[in-house]
């Protein structure tokens, strides 16, 4: 599955969590992670892959991926206080680098991924890309 997306200043460039509520304005996509039914606990391998768009040779930004698991279906966005039901699975780390691609280890769920940038404000278009095992249907979330 694939998403295009941005980070956009005043709105939906959150950066890295230094500020927890610029943080959860980046943009968050939810997916479901299914075993098939006889691999119900077993863990799902899942490649997320971030790459900022062309910058037109422009410096490249810090970017990186943080995944939360959700006890519930996700509906909507979260905020810095409805995230506190979410909880942090993996992060990526920020590089400074076109492409950042992590490997997560996830059980069957529910899951939001974010992609964020080093500062709050930075501005750039990404593609996001998850390979797994099983279909993941990815879908962005709004407020």
């Amino acid at each position: 599955s694939a998403v295009h997306g941005a980070w956009v200043k005043g709105s939906s460039a959150g950066g890295n969590g230094d500020a927890p509520d610029l943080f959860w304005t980046n943009p968050q996509y939810h997916f479901t992670v299914r075993g098939s039914d006889d691999e119900v606990a077993k863990q799902t391998t899942l490649i997320a892959s971030l790459i900022q768009k062309n910058r037109n040779n422009r410096i490249k930004i810090e970017i990186g991926v943080r995944i939360y698991q959700s006890s519930r279906p996700v509906i909507g966005q979260f905020n810095s206080t409805s995230a506190a039901s979410l909880k942090l699975v993996d992060d990526s780390s920020l590089h400074h680098r076109r492409e950042v691609s992590k490997r997560f280890q996830l059980s069957p769920g529910h899951y939001v991924i974010i992609p964020y940038t080093g500062k709050s404000d930075q501005e750039s278009e990404f593609i996001l890309r998850l390979y797994s095992e099983h279909p993941a249907e990815i879908s962005q979330a709004t407020f």
